[in-house]
């Protein structure tokens, strides 16, 4: 996608131009994806994350497609891992 710098519309796939108040539109023709995971702290300072995300067929102008929520679509699945440190933040004396 092309955004244009004045903040004015967008470029969607076809190369067409569209307006700024077509946001909404385009947000309803957006996938639905899920995310499932969880955390594990090791220490005060490390946490190790483990996540999954598959897309479903679903979009939100199709209102009568919603079991497709419920459908997932396993070959697009993701596995996730993060690493985090967490720093403690002193205040000056």
């Amino acid at each position: 996608r092309f955004y244009q710098g004045d903040g004015k519309g967008w470029y969607n796939d076809d190369g067409d131009m569209k307006e700024a108040s077509e946001a909404l539109d385009y947000f309803s023709y957006s996938p639905v994806a899920w995310r499932i995971g969880a955390s594990y702290l090791f220490s005060s300072h490390v946490v190790l994350s483990l996540s999954y995300q598959y897309d479903t067929k679903y979009r939100f102008e199709e209102w009568e497609r919603v079991v497709d929520l419920i459908r997932p679509d396993w070959e697009t699945g993701r596995f996730g891992v993060t690493c985090s440190y967490l720093f403690d933040v002193k205040e000056a004396e």
